[in-house]
């Protein structure tokens, strides 16, 4: 009687896995023929105009400035020095400024906080528009330290 429970547990267990491995593979994948390799492209796609236009208002930014002004942005959590509103207002402009942070929101990652991010973008500009209309005086050097 020990034999035949054991014998039903080991058919049991044979047709539990044959049915796994069974539902596991799947008929809509096909395997690529054998000997050809799995070519993937690495290359880098070339910008578009726009991307291109995107970079260069970015680039007009000191490193510093850029992670501070995106951090008061984006996420609400740091400030930005007098340097960097005279950078973002003189060197980058209103356009470039807007055209970023449209570009940022694209991404999921901000879809679900545009508004707020819209908001923390004009009260950043008009906060450092004003300061540099009113030629408050900068504290430090003429660029801001890098972080090495």
């Amino acid at each position: 009687m020990a034999a035949s429970h054991t014998v039903c547990i080991m058919l049991v267990f044979i047709a539990s896995f044959a049915l796994l491995v069974q539902t596991g593979l799947s008929d809509d994948v096909t395997d690529p023929p054998i000997g050809s390799p799995i070519e993937f492209d690495y290359t880098e796609k070339p910008l578009t105009s726009y991307q291109k236009y995107l970079t260069n208002c970015a680039n007009q930014l000191y490193p510093i400035c850029g992670e501070e002004i995106f951090s008061t942005v984006f996420f609400g959590n740091t400030t930005y020095s007098n340097i960097c509103c005279l950078n973002l207002v003189k060197d980058l402009g209103k356009s470039c400024h807007d055209d970023l942070v449209k570009y940022i929101l694209l991404s999921p990652k901000f879809k679900k906080n545009i508004i707020s991010i819209w908001e923390r973008s004009e009260q950043v500009w008009n906060d450092c528009a004003s300061r540099a209309q009113d030629n408050i005086p900068v504290e430090v050097e003429a660029e801001p330290p890098y972080n090495v």
